[in-house]
C-alpha cells in the first residue's frame, strides 16, 4: 500500500519528465530547419487555420512590414484560402504544387508558393513563401523562352545573370546545390554557352 501510494505521489512528476524528454527531441529535429528558415533571404511564414502566422522570418518581416507579422491581410488571406482548397479531397496535390500565384505588394508583383505542413491531426498549419518577380527585359525572357528553357531553368537563370552563387540561389528556390548544378548544365547546353561568364554575357547582351 505504501509504495502504491509513493507511486501515486511520483507519477505526475515522472509523466512530466517524459514529456520534457520527448518535446526536446522533437524540437531538436527541427531546429535545423527553423534556422535554415531564419537565414533564408525568401520571405517564409507559417500559417494556421485561422490565416494567423504563428512564425515569420526576419525576411519576411522585412519584405511584408511588421503589420503582416501576425496575421495575413484581407487580399493575401482570400489567396491563401483559395489555394488551400486544392489540397482537400479529392486531392489535387500535382496541380497545386507549382501553382503560379501572384500577389501584389505596393506596385510589386510577388510569386506565392503554399504547401502544407503536417504538424498532427488537430493543427493546420501551411508554409507561405513570398517572393518577389524580378523584372526581365522582354527580350531577354524571349530569348530564354526559345531557347527551350524551363521555368525553373528561367528562375535560376535569372538569379545567376544577377551574379548570385549557386549555394545562395539554392536557398532562394529551396533545392539542392546539386540541382542548382544541374540546371545551369542544361542551360549551358540550350543556350550555347560554356562558362558562367559566357552565360552572362550572352544574356546581357540582349
Amino acid at each position: 500500500v505504501r509504495d502504491v501510494r509513493v507511486l501515486e505521489q511520483i507519477s505526475p512528476h515522472l509523466l512530466m519528465a517524459i514529456k520534457t524528454i520527448v518535446l526536446t527531441e522533437e524540437l531538436s529535429r527541427h531546429q535545423s530547419m527553423v534556422d535554415i528558415l531564419a537565414d533564408s533571404p525568401t520571405a517564409v511564414a507559417v500559417v494556421d487555420g485561422d490565416m494567423f502566422i504563428s512564425y515569420c522570418n526576419p525576411s519576411w518581416k522585412e519584405l511584408m512590414g511588421e503589420e503582416r507579422a501576425l496575421r495575413l491581410d484581407p487580399e493575401l488571406e482570400s489567396i491563401v484560402i483559395k489555394e488551400k482548397s486544392r489540397w482537400e479531397p479529392p486531392f489535387q496535390t500535382t496541380e497545386a504544387n507549382g501553382k503560379d500565384l501572384i500577389y501584389k505588394l505596393c506596385d510589386e508583383d510577388c510569386q506565392l508558393s503554399l504547401a502544407p505542413l503536417r504538424g498532427g491531426k488537430d493543427r493546420d498549419l501551411w508554409l507561405l513563401q513570398v517572393k518577389p518577380l524580378m523584372k526581365v527585359h522582354p527580350r531577354v525572357s524571349g530569348l530564354m523562352r526559345e531557347a527551350g528553357l524551363t521555368k525553373r531553368e528561367i528562375e535560376a537563370c535569372n538569379l545567376f545573370r544577377q551574379g548570385i552563387d549557386a549555394d545562395e540561389i539554392a536557398k532562394q528556390l529551396f533545392i539542392s546545390p546539386h540541382t542548382v548544378k544541374t540546371h545551369l548544365k542544361r542551360i549551358h547546353l540550350k543556350l550555347g554557352v560554356h562558362t558562367r561568364a559566357q552565360l552572362v554575357a550572352a544574356l546581357n547582351q540582349h
